[in-house]
């Protein structure tokens, strides 16, 4: 049995041994009494209020698009998964549809992971650069959240929109391409705000 992690972690395991036995065969020291043993409940996940999952957006990529579970690392992940996209060329896309409930302005924020073998990435929104590009790269063993990213402030339509991660490539220092994404929120922006892009379906 092997029990290793490179973070401070807490967990619960238990031996089992299977044995064959003819009739009448004693078993010594005998059965152990587990009535005694502490099972400790599994903590309650946290969800970033009003954010919609990234876990839970469908996607369309070349590469691999799974969920991870974040709880080995901490209890920032919202939901205690990330999207996680394994992704290895420069210039590849991932696309994921975003529902938006009401016509309006928003100021779009994001929260992504930081390793030692992730990429750098660029976010756009119905084919628009939104911001900046986003160096995940976190030096090794360090897995971190980056909490809230504001890559802008957009104009939607109610429906579908597409939210778009490019991989522009990495930090020298990172040893892969990796991209974790854990939730995207729209909130409502301050009347006056001046967004970053128009939904071409808008009325002009």
């Amino acid at each position: 049995m092997q029990v290793w992690h490179w973070e401070a972690v807490k967990i619960q395991y238990a031996t089992v041994a299977f044995f064959y036995a003819g009739p009448g065969a004693q078993i010594e020291p005998g059965i152990p009494e587990l009535s005694g043993r502490k099972v400790y409940p599994k903590p309650a996940l946290k969800r970033k209020p009003g954010a919609i999952e990234a876990a839970d957006l469908r996607a369309r990529t070349a590469g691999d698009v799974p969920n991870q579970d974040m709880l080995p690392f901490g209890d920032a992940w919202s939901g205690g998964r990330q999207l996680w996209w394994f992704v290895h060329q420069p210039g590849a896309k991932l696309d994921l549809e975003l529902p938006v409930k009401t016509t309006g302005t928003y100021s779009l924020s994001g929260a992504f992971t930081k390793a030692g073998d992730y990429g750098t990435v660029q976010l756009g929104l119905d084919g628009k650069e939104l911001g900046q590009s986003i160096d995940l790269f976190e030096p090794f063993p360090s897995v971190i959240h980056t909490g809230d990213v504001p890559p802008g402030i957009a104009t939607l339509d109610a429906g579908s929109h597409t939210l778009s991660i490019t991989l522009k490539g990495r930090n020298p220092r990172s040893t892969d391409y990796l991209v974790g994404m854990d939730w995207i929120k729209l909130t409502s922006a301050p009347a006056g705000s001046f967004p970053d892009r128009r939904d071409s379906r808008n009325r002009r």
